[in-house]
């Protein structure tokens, strides 16, 4: 039994949250060791209350202590029901009067109680963490510190300092940045200002990953990068981790941005004129927060996604010029469609005609941003649903994520859309039909269709840009 607890105790060291703790600190782990403290046993019925404390010492003048505590043997560090531990603050000055407020009350206890009597034996429990802190000082040679404490108070016994140790300093400059997975988080293609309304087209995608967990160093940030793609009038999925994927590289790079480490995935899709080379590119922040923390989450990233064609593509430029290009870019954010509709998100609703066709557009963008807000253009939440009638007898609705492209310009001031009936699942083969034999691969509606100062535009089935 003994030789059983030591081994738990010692690879508590080593779980997830205590590395965390440590990285969180910046602390190095080449630094670091376990030892185990052996005691006598604390009986669960013989204790009044227990807890942990922190004292922290400035100088021989003053010092602070954070003392958490349950009454009787409830765990303050490993609750079973994730209980609300006791706060109390104290102050302690040289002339020897303490300060004590409570922060926090457990919620074990009735409202207005505490777990030690306020503010007696708070006052002598911080004696006693002031007791040992002199010795420990003096041990040292030091005479400012951090170190923490735990305690029991015990029938028949009163408070007991059970040990004591150090709180670490920071002990690591630069700390490599640790990725933590989200489970299963889905990203998309971002549908706001950036990139233009046909790259966002061409170039969307719906990704379903599971990140590797862990130091970020050379390998893959992917175990699992899942998604599916549009290629041509057909979507397309592509599964498992990118290293299986044809023609598939991986490098690093540095990123124009300071304090960015960068990764990027080179894969094939298609054939032929309709072959692309995607490149995936993964920014890396190595702090985040006010704190400049090494723990990074998937919704810290920053994620590019570029394609390589093997036949130019035609866009329209700032002028209404259509033109082609070889290159296109656009970014992966977290899909804000996977968080529930509120009412605070804005339904907006567009309708246009021009030469006998009609279309009529509902979305949905995101509430409003909240504080200091300066240039906020609001990007695509979701889809409310699509009415195009005009071509072919019968009218085309729309309601899927693939078959509806949005695109905002600077502020919200215009927008443009890409309609392709092609993309949308379950839908009428007539209607395909009809669309076809107008050789109308998707709609076009460019900035300033709204206004009538931009004709609406066809992709032809062999993929040209053309006025209506």
């Amino acid at each position: 039994g003994v030789f059983r607890a030591l081994r738990k105790v010692f690879e508590s060291f080593y779980n997830d949250n205590a590395f965390l703790e440590r990285l969180r600190h910046r602390v190095d782990e080449s630094q670091v060791g376990m030892a185990v403290l052996v005691n006598h046993t604390f009986v669960d019925a013989s204790e009044l209350a227990n807890g942990v404390a922190t004292l922290r010492v400035n100088g021989p003048s003053n010092a602070f202590a954070t003392i958490v505590s349950q009454p009787g043997a409830f765990s303050v560090t490993n609750p079973e029901d994730a209980g609300l531990p006791e706060v109390v603050e104290a102050y302690i000055f040289s002339a020897g009067s303490t300060f004590v407020t409570q922060r926090q009350s457990s919620d074990r206890l009735p409202l207005g109680s505490s777990v030690l009597e306020m503010p007696n034996e708070y006052t002598f429990l911080s004696s006693l963490l002031v007791e040992v802190a002199e010795d420990f000082g003096q041990f040292h040679g030091e005479t400012s510190f951090d170190i923490e404490f735990e305690w029991k108070k015990v029938v028949g016994e009163g408070l007991e300092i059970k040990q004591v140790r150090r709180i670490p300093g920071v002990t690591a400059g630069e700390t490599q940045p640790v990725l933590i997975d989200e489970p299963s988080i889905g990203l998309c293609t971002f549908q706001g200002e950036y990139a233009d309304i046909l790259a966002n087209y061409r170039l969307k995608t719906r990704w379903q990953t599971t990140f590797a967990s862990g130091p970020v160093g050379d390998s893959s940030l992917y175990s699992d990068a899942s998604h599916t793609y549009v290629l041509g009038s057909e979507v397309r999925q592509l599964t498992g981790a990118p290293a299986s994927w044809p023609q598939a590289t991986h490098a690093t790079y540095q990123p124009d941005t300071p304090g960015v480490l960068g990764f990027r995935h080179s894969w094939q899709v298609g054939e032929g004129a309709a072959r692309r080379t995607m490149k995936l590119s993964t920014e890396v922040p190595t702090a985040i927060g006010p704190n400049n923390l090494p723990i990074v989450f998937p919704s810290d990233l920053g994620l590019l996604l570029d394609a390589e064609y093997s036949s130019a593509v035609p866009y329209r430029d700032f002028d209404g010029v259509v033109r082609t290009r070889s290159e296109e870019q656009v970014r992966l954010v977290v899909c804000p469609d996977g968080e529930p509709l509120t009412a605070k998100h804005l339904l907006q609703e567009r309708s246009a005609a021009q030469e006998g066709l009609s279309v009529d557009i509902g979305f949905y963008w995101p509430p409003v941003p909240t504080g200091a807000v300066a240039g906020y253009t609001a990007p695509l939440n979701r889809w409310a649903g699509t009415t195009i009638s005009g071509i072919g007898a019968e009218a085309v609705e729309l309601t899927g994520y693939f078959s509806q492209t949005y695109r905002p310009e600077h502020h919200n001031f215009s927008e443009g859309f890409v309609f392709d009936p092609h993309l949308e699942e379950g839908i009428d083969a007539a209607i395909l039909a009809a669309w076809d034999a107008a050789d109308i691969q998707a709609l076009v509606l460019p900035p300033g269709f709204d206004e009538g100062a931009a004709p609406f535009l066809v992709l032809t089935r062999s993929g040209e840009l053309r006025e209506r």
